[in-house]
């Protein structure tokens, strides 16, 4: 399943640092989306939705599109299936009855339980035949930084992005 690296003999040129995360991120989006597929009947984000809810009484969808990083439409439909599927609830929100809360039901928990080992497991592989404690520490930082670089350009140059280059 690897593919080549697209860096040439001289290190990366302009733009290839970027094309190589990219490929990463698809490879292992494949990956994670297939071990969740195979464990738990669910996609990459029917899993990250019931994910986002562990450890929360309720959250209001656009919560979880933004926690998911999909559009609210997306998450409707997740949402939409997950409750067919019998894993969340909607819920009237007490304050604002022209709301919605989103919970997990004891078969959303039961089926992160079953599918959260193997996802920490698939992680775990991963990273851990790749880099070393050391590495794995720097790897997490700089992409916590790349990740706040970006929201940064979002914020600043719009979610459109019509003045990037």
């Amino acid at each position: 399943m690897s593919r080549a690296t697209v860096a040439g003999a001289d290190g990366p040129g302009p733009g290839e640092t970027a094309i190589e995360f990219l490929i990463a991120g698809v490879e292992l989006s494949e990956l994670f989306s297939e071990v969740i597929r195979r464990r738990g009947g669910l996609t990459l984000a029917q899993y990250r939705t019931l994910a986002a809810l562990r450890g929360a009484s309720t959250r209001e969808p656009w919560e979880l599109a933004r926690a998911v990083q999909v559009s609210s439409a997306h998450m409707t439909s997740v949402l939409d299936l997950l409750m067919r599927l019998g894993l969340v609830e909607r819920r009237v929100d007490p304050v604002d009855r022209r709301r919605r809360q989103v919970a997990l039901t004891g078969a959303g928990r039961r089926r992160l339980r079953v599918v959260s080992p193997h996802v920490r497991a698939l992680e775990a592989r991963v990273l851990e035949t790749t880099f070393t404690t050391s590495e794995r520490a720097a790897l997490t930082e700089l992409v916590r930084r790349l990740r706040a670089g970006i929201a940064e350009l979002v914020v600043s140059e719009g979610p459109a992005g019509r003045t990037l280059p």
